[in-house]
């Protein structure tokens, strides 16, 4: 995941520190998907699919 959101001003220390936690997170997923034999690819677009739709459904109040 991008990093970027550690130089934008505009984020509260706490919104930082999240956003970090919320990376590690999303890296640990992506390792599972990769330790249960699918390629890196595979185990990102499977981790992004899925987070997007926990944010989506969020989001939109659908969950």
């Amino acid at each position: 995941m991008n990093k970027s959101y550690l130089y934008d001003d505009k984020l509260t220390k706490e919104q930082k520190y999240l956003f970090s936690e919320m990376n590690a997170a999303i890296e640990k997923i992506v390792d599972s998907y990769i330790i249960e034999g699918y390629s890196e690819k595979e185990a990102k677009k499977l981790t992004y699919d899925k987070v997007m739709t926990i944010i989506s459904r969020k989001l939109c109040g659908k969950f």
